[in-house]
């Protein structure tokens, strides 16, 4: 799927960006090789997790930290509190909180107000005219 060609002395050569191992594609060698580093060679890899009994290696100290947190202290996992799926830190909750649960700003057609919040900006339409909103869920 992604491959992408390297000229030489005999002619075009195309390089694959799929791993051999487990068949996964990547968008470039480097991603690839990192897949591998992480995946597939264990042994080589200089992060070992430091907890006994565990014997997880990865390739980047950021790989261990978040692989300790998940496994090891999922208490300090992050919780959005409007559906309650956990993340590695605040800054995670946050993008997730902005992409899945607020919709755009909405402004009032008849008093101008501008609400960031689409639930404020339902009930203040409701001040407005005698008119009962449905939720996407069925409830009112």
């Amino acid at each position: 799927m992604f491959n992408y060609a390297i000229e030489n002395h005999e002619g075009i050569e195309i390089i694959s960006n799929t791993c051999k191992i487990c068949g996964k594609c990547y968008a470039n060698g480097d991603i690839l090789l990192n897949h591998i580093k992480s995946k597939h060679s264990e042994s080589k890899l200089p992060f070992k997790c430091v907890y006994s009994g565990c014997g997880k290696s990865f390739a980047t100290m950021y790989q261990r930290k978040n692989h300790i947190t998940r496994i090891h202290h999922p208490e300090r996992m992050r919780m959005c509190n409007q559906c309650g799926e956990s993340f590695l830190d605040a800054s995670q909750v946050k993008r997730h909180v902005s992409a899945v649960h607020i919709k755009p700003s909405s402004t009032c057609e008849e008093c101008g107000k501008i609400y960031v919040s689409y639930p404020s900006y339902m009930r203040h339409l409701q001040s407005h005219k005698n008119i009962v909103f449905k939720c996407e869920c069925g409830k009112e």
